[in-house]
C-alpha cells in the first residue's frame, strides 16, 4: 500500500504546478497550441490575461495549478524546457559570431580571413557594414555593430 504524501510534500507539488501554470501564462496562443492542453486549462489561461487585480491573478494561478493536477505534466514540462533552453552548440555559435564581429571592427586584416573562410559572403555588403561599424565605434554607438552581427548571423 502506498503511503500518503505529507502535507509539506503536497504543498511543494501544488507550488510546482502553480509555477508551471505561471510559465504557461507567459506563452502566446500560438505557442500554447503545441502543448495540447485541455479546453478547461486553455480557457483558464485565457481568463488569466483578462484579470487585472494582482490578488485575483494569484488565486487564478492556484486554480490553474489545480487543473494541472488532473493532467500529465511531464510532457508539458519537457516542451517548456525545450523552448526555454539553448543548447551548448547554439551558445558556442553565438559566441563565435561575437568574436568575428569584434575582430572585423578592430582588425582590418580579419576581413580577408573572414572572406576566405566564408566564400559565399557578399564582400561589398560586408565591407560597408564593417566600415560603418568602425566609424561608429569611435563614438561608442552600437547600431552599425548590431547590423554587422545580424548580417554575420544570417550568413551562418
Amino acid at each position: 500500500m502506498e503511503e500518503p504524501l505529507s502535507k509539506s510534500e503536497q504543498k511543494r507539488k501544488a507550488t510546482a504546478l502553480r509555477d508551471l501554470g505561471k510559465s504557461l501564462t507567459t506563452l502566446s496562443e500560438n505557442e500554447l497550441r503545441n502543448f495540447n492542453l485541455s479546453d478547461k486549462i486553455s480557457a483558464a489561461l485565457k481568463e488569466y490575461h483578462r484579470i487585472n487585480s494582482n490578488e485575483a491573478r494569484r488565486r487564478h494561478l492556484s486554480f490553474i495549478g489545480r487543473l494541472l493536477r488532473e493532467t500529465q505534466t511531464d510532457q508539458i514540462e519537457a516542451l517548456l524546457n525545450d523552448m526555454n533552453s539553448t543548447s551548448a552548440e547554439d551558445r558556442y555559435a553565438f559566441h563565435q559570431l561575437e568574436i568575428w564581429r569584434d575582430q572585423l571592427i578592430e582588425d582590418p586584416e580579419s576581413l580577408t580571413r573572414y572572406l576566405d573562410e566564408h566564400p559565399g559572403t557578399d564582400s561589398q555588403v560586408l565591407r560597408q557594414l564593417v566600415t560603418k561599424a568602425r566609424r561608429e565605434a569611435q563614438y561608442d554607438a552600437k547600431t552599425a555593430s548590431r547590423a554587422l552581427f545580424r548580417y554575420l548571423r544570417d550568413q551562418a
